[in-house]
């Protein structure tokens, strides 16, 4: 799903994530696929049975000199799930950022943090303002 990803192991079998690539049949909008693209990431890497979300924030950003959309989401693992792989982590910030790179097409960066390292958690606006467009 995304071609470039930097990962660190912060529990057995867990990692907190950054990663980015363009979007493939995501939506219109930038919105669109940065909702499509969080359902997807929510189904593909959390877990059966599925964890719980709450959409922390949804709205536009300015990356560099594009209009894109931000979508934050905090994940609860499943507690079946995080019994059967033995893991401490319970919770998860996701950010997901789409931006335009021309006409229909669209370019995505997420980072995923576990509350082991919640502490990082606050720094992630500020890293937002880092992003460009390149």
């Amino acid at each position: 799903m995304w071609p470039l990803v930097f990962e660190r192991q912060v529990d057995t079998g867990w990692t907190m994530d950054e990663g980015s690539g363009r979007v493939i049949r995501a939506g219109s909008t930038p919105a669109a696929a940065a909702n499509l693209l969080t359902r997807e990431m929510l189904q593909l890497f959390y877990g059966d049975p599925p964890p719980t979300s709450k959409t922390v924030h949804d709205g536009d950003i300015t990356v560099g000199s594009a209009q894109g959309h931000l979508v934050q989401t905090l994940i609860t693992i499943n507690p079946t799930f995080r019994s059967q792989r033995h893991l401490r982590v319970k919770q998860e910030q996701l950010w997901l950022v789409v931006v335009p790179i021309s006409t229909g097409q669209f370019s995505a960066w997420y980072v995923s943090v576990p509350d082991l390292q919640k502490q990082l958690w606050p720094t992630v606006p500020t890293l937002l303002k880092t992003l460009r467009v390149v």
